[in-house]
């Protein structure tokens, strides 16, 4: 089986292909995402798509709370300034019946970024790692430097997909979502 990686974000695309996820990217649309647990959203997630497709699913932990709508977020995000923080990607497919998921994360810190410091996308001028960072650099700045891969919670959870670090469980076993949407 051929694997897809199924994204509508240009920027997510480039990394993955960095990483050497031996899948074809596709740019696709948004999938709709269930408002629940970070597990759930997943799930649901990649449920959604056809067997094959691997889909990406990003929160930060911010203050000891799964923010799993970060991206509606960003207008607000100043207000986490300070505070402790953890980036936490998922990565999910459906293979013969069975849903697999892997997980990278990277403990950080959150910050109002420097003049200099607005490029990168989503959060990444608000994220600093907190690990082998000796100059506190955002993930935007990591990025401007040719060093974000090393720091990269989306690289960690490519790696453990490939190395087959996942949680496997059969499809038919999961039920039906009956909760709300993070867009509504």
């Amino acid at each position: 089986m051929t694997l897809t990686l199924l994204t509508s974000n240009k920027n997510k695309i480039a990394e993955f292909q960095r990483f050497g996820l031996p899948v074809e990217a596709k740019k696709g649309k948004d999938i709709k995402e269930v408002l629940g647990t970070a597990q759930e959203v997943i799930t649901y997630k990649t449920l959604e798509v056809e067997s094959g497709c691997i889909v990406e699913d990003t929160i930060l932990t911010i203050n000891g709370e799964d923010v799993v709508d970060i991206r509606y977020r960003l207008d607000n995000i100043n207000k986490y300034a300070g505070m402790p923080a953890v980036w936490r990607v998922s990565l999910g497919v459906v293979i013969d019946g069975n849903l697999h998921i892997s997980h990278g994360e990277i403990e950080g810190s959150m910050t109002i970024p420097k003049k200099d410091d607005n490029a990168g996308f989503g959060f990444d001028p608000y994220f600093i790692p907190s690990k082998n960072n000796p100059n506190n650099h955002s993930l935007s700045m990591l990025e401007s430097l040719g060093t974000k891969d090393e720091y990269s919670a989306r690289k960690k959870a490519v790696l453990s997909l490939i190395n087959g670090k996942c949680t496997i469980t059969p499809t038919q076993t999961i039920p039906k979502w009956s909760g709300g949407y993070q867009d509504e």
